[in-house]
């Protein structure tokens, strides 16, 4: 079962909708596609905060979470007031990746998470993989930094969260 009314209409609505927003996107002659300006880590953000904007728009019990950097992505719009949290249990992360089973974060967490997979080739964004669960911090493996390194903390889901996950798939091409 899906959480906070969310459909696989919802969903597959909202895949379409961002492919459709990837592939209509014109580039000036001579000039290269902003698909290939971008790193692939800006990509993978992009790809979640057109998901994000679909979802909120074909979902209409959820709401993009206004703080920006705020967790989680997406808020049941009876959850919070001013639809601002930076750490709520309430709600749906979302995370993107050109991988099917490497999804990062700053810091475990429990709630529901939405995980994308996509394929960037050219001018065109292909989402692959939808799936969704509710995970537990147990479900996070912790990636502190090295010594020496500038890298930032992370988390990212373990193989029992992503085997969730894999339960959890609600779309796929």
């Amino acid at each position: 079962m899906l959480p906070y009314g969310l459909t696989l209409d919802h969903i597959s609505d909202s895949v379409r909708a961002t492919e459709n927003y990837f592939n209509s996107i014109s580039v000036a002659p001579g000039a290269p596609h902003i698909l290939d300006l971008m790193p692939k880590s800006a990509i993978s953000s992009l790809v979640s905060d057109a998901i994000i904007y679909y979802l909120e728009i074909n979902c209409h019990q959820l709401i993009k979470n206004e703080l920006a950097s705020g967790y989680p992505d997406l808020l049941p719009k009876s959850g919070y007031p001013n639809y601002a949290i930076s750490n709520g249990a309430l709600g749906i992360e979302v995370k993107a990746s050109t991988r099917k089973s490497a999804w990062d974060a700053h810091n475990p967490s429990a709630g529901w998470v939405l995980t994308v997979a996509y394929i960037s080739a050219g001018t065109q964004v292909v989402i692959t993989e939808v799936c969704i669960a509710l995970l537990s911090v147990d479900d996070w493996n912790n990636s502190p930094r090295k010594s020496g390194s500038r890298r930032t903390h992370t988390a990212r889901i373990n193989a029992n969260g992503v085997a969730k996950l894999r339960l959890g798939k609600v779309y796929s091409l």
